[in-house]
Formats: structure tokens, sequence, C-alpha cells
């Protein structure tokens, strides 16, 4: 069933010093197509003034669009890699209309005196990266005042299996939604990356928890934002349900000894990773990584398994961090007994040892506990002693390899 969405843009003004400053238009991740309009009115600076710039930008930090203001009464716009410039006047008021086309990907813009009076700029393409950045928006100013801004966000017709708000009351989204909107970036940013990849299974239940109160920065659990202490090793945990189970706990017994951080997702299969891993990563490099596929990929041939989990394994050493590979529990057949994780194991186990990246046996930790059985849930996920026995043996792991990089 599909259904209309309108979005609706959740504007909030940021200074920055004295001549700096950034509105953000919040676009849910599941747009991809409409058109988004942005209006304003701006006057152009005397000849003793610096460029005035605009910005809009994508959280990826690209710049979908740029247009500066200059002393010698020229407008310069910069889209779609392409330059365009026209003539003004000094001192002179103009309104500036930018609209970003999400199914033609192009970009257009019109300057003039008023609306009555607009003269059209240019239609320059966007490429893929760009279009993807309007997603979620961040419109940023130096020197440039603005008035009377109007942002027009798109409509979009989406599934419901595809709606990341299904199921959310109007109340929850406006709340949860109003307070994303008054984050810092590096915040704001990763409240954007839940949207993108946790889901319409995973995100409504972030949301409730969230305007529950459930996560904050002191108490960061599973999905919530790390805020790190700079004197300690950056750690990034990539893996499935398994590892999310585990990640709170782990984090609790390295307090003092490093900031650990778990992966936007519930990561799924290896061929998730080949496909989102450079999201999952972010823009700053980490000391560590420890990372698991296996219980998704039980499902898919052993041949595709081992060639996505070798385009992980070279795109992780890319990364120059060091890499722990974390050995998949056992998942037994209901009917055979048999454990349907052995064969991904031994494929991981030798490619690791090949690629000497070190193992931590959590599979090992949690079946040496001749009990281990019994710490089944539901044949797949463990009750709080097994998540602790996980927990345990991934931060002695971590805290080992903390020591041997200090040591180099």
């Amino acid at each position: 069933m599909n259904r209309s969405l309108r979005l609706v843009a959740i504007l909030l003004l940021f200074s920055f010093g004295v001549n700096a400053q950034v509105v953000r238009t919040f676009l849910d991740r599941t747009v991809k197509e409409g058109f988004l309009s942005i209006s304003f009115e701006v006057q152009t600076p005397t000849k003793k003034d610096s460029i005035y710039w605009f910005y809009l930008n994508g959280l990826n930090g690209k710049k979908v669009v740029r247009l500066s203001l200059n002393p010698d009464g020229t407008l310069g716009l910069y889209a779609g890699g392409k330059q365009f410039l026209a003539p003004t006047k000094p001192k002179h008021n103009y309104l500036i209309s930018i609209g970003v086309d999400l199914d033609k990907k192009q970009v257009q813009a019109m300057y003039g005196a008023d609306s009555a009076n607009m003269v059209n700029w240019t239609d320059a393409e966007l490429t893929y990266d760009d279009y993807a950045a309007t997603e979620a928006s961040l419109i940023q100013t130096f020197g440039l005042p603005l008035k009377n801004l109007k942002v027009k966000l798109p409509e979009t017709t989406i599934t419901k299996k595809e709606d990341i708000w299904n199921g959310l009351k109007e109340w929850e989204i406006t709340k949860y939604k109003s307070w994303v909107a008054t984050l810092p970036e590096e915040q704001f940013e990763w409240e954007m990356l839940l949207q993108q990849h946790l889901g319409s299974f995973y995100f409504p239940h972030y949301v409730r928890d969230r305007n529950k109160g459930k996560y904050s920065l002191t108490e960061p659990g599973d999905w919530g934002f790390v805020q790190d202490e700079l004197s300690l090793a950056r750690i990034l945990l990539i893996g499935d349900s398994i590892s999310r189970s585990y990640t709170d706990s782990t984090r609790k017994r390295l307090v003092g000894v490093a900031n650990l951080h778990r992966a936007p997702a519930n990561c799924g299969p290896a061929t998730a990773g080949v496909k989102y891993l450079d999201s999952w990563l972010g823009k700053k490099p980490w000391d560590i990584i420890t990372f698991n596929f296996g219980i998704h990929d039980t499902k898919n041939s052993m041949a595709t398994y081992r060639a996505n989990l070798q385009k992980v394994v070279e795109r992780l050493k890319a990364t120059k961090a060091k890499l722990i590979w974390v050995r998949t529990t056992p998942l037994y057949d209901k009917e055979t007994g048999i454990d349907k994780t052995a064969e991904v194991n031994r494929i991981a186990d030798s490619m690791m040892q090949s690629n000497h990246i070190r193992i931590c046996d959590v599979a090992g930790a949690v079946m040496k506990d001749t009990a281990y059985k019994s710490y089944y849930v539901d044949g797949l996920h463990f009750n709080n002693k097994g998540i602790s026995l996980m927990a345990e043996a991934v931060a002695k792991s971590l805290k080992e390899t903390i020591e041997e990089k200090k040591k180099k």
C-alpha cells in the first residue's frame, strides 16, 4: 500500500561567530523524488565588504550548491561541477531562488529584483553523490544575512515497508524531529545515519525509546550517539543483532580505556557490508574495528559469502585500523541439531588467518560454558548470561589490542 508523505521542514537558525549561520532543512532519508525549493532575499556587498557565501550542503559534506555575492558586482553560482556568473549592482537587493530537482538530478536557479522580474540563471546537472546528499541538507551562510527565507520540501510516494516513520504517532514524530533539529552537527549527522540504516523495523522502536529518554550521552546504549574522550582510542563495532546485544555491556567494560561505537545498523549479511560499509565507517579515523558477518549468510551460497567477505576485508584494511574478526555464534537447525554456522566460521577463520587479522572467538567463549544452550532465548539470541560471556571476550580482545598498539 503506497501513501503520499508530505515532509515538513524544521528550520533552525544557528549562529557561529558574527558572520556564519546555519539553517537546517530536515529531509527524511526516504526522499528520492520531487523538488526542493529554497528562496531568500539578499543585498550584494559594497566594495569594502568581503565576499558573501551561501552553501546548500549534504550531510556527507558535499556542497551541492555554492553561491557567492561579490563586491565587484557579480553573483557566482557553482553547481554540478560548473561555475556560472551573473552581473549585479553593488548594494542592490535581490531575490534568489534555488531548486533541486530530485527526479532530473538538476539544480535550477533564478535571480531578480523581485518575483515578477526573475532571470533564469542555469540548469546544471547534479552528480549522483550530489543528489543523494540533498536527502538531508544544511543551508550555511558566511557574512550573508538571509531575509524571508522560504523552504518547500517535496512530496514523495513510498511503500509502507520503506516508511521508517510507519506506526509512529504524529506527536512521536514531531517530538523526535524537534529534538534532532537542536543537535550539534556531529550528533545530528548520527541521527541521519540511523534514519538511513535502521529501516522501518528498528527505527520506530528507536524513536519511541529515544522519546522516553532511554538514550543519553552518558548512557548511549546500542544506537545512541557516543561522545568521544579525545585521549582514548576510537573503536567501531560492526555486526548484526548478536553484536548489538553485547554492545553496551562491552562498552561498560571499556570505561576509561576506549570509546566504543557501533555501526548505525543491524548490519546483516556480508552483502550489506559491501554496500554500506563506507557509510558506516563515517568521516573520522578508527583505531580498532571489530566486525562480523555470518548468521545472515547461512542462507546464501558459501561462494557468495567468501567473495563478499573478502571485499569487506579489503575495504577495512584500507582504513589502516587494527582489525579484529569476531567469530559467529552457533545457530542450530531445529530438526537436525546441526550448527548452521560451521561453514561460515571455517571460511572466515581461513580468510582472517591469511590476512593476519586477529580473531576474537566469542563462539568459543560461550560454548566453554557447559550450560550455554540454556542461555538461548529464541534459538539465536542470548540472555544476560550469554551476553556477558560475549562482552567479556570482546572487551578482553580489545584491551589486548590496545596494549599491543601502545607498545609499538
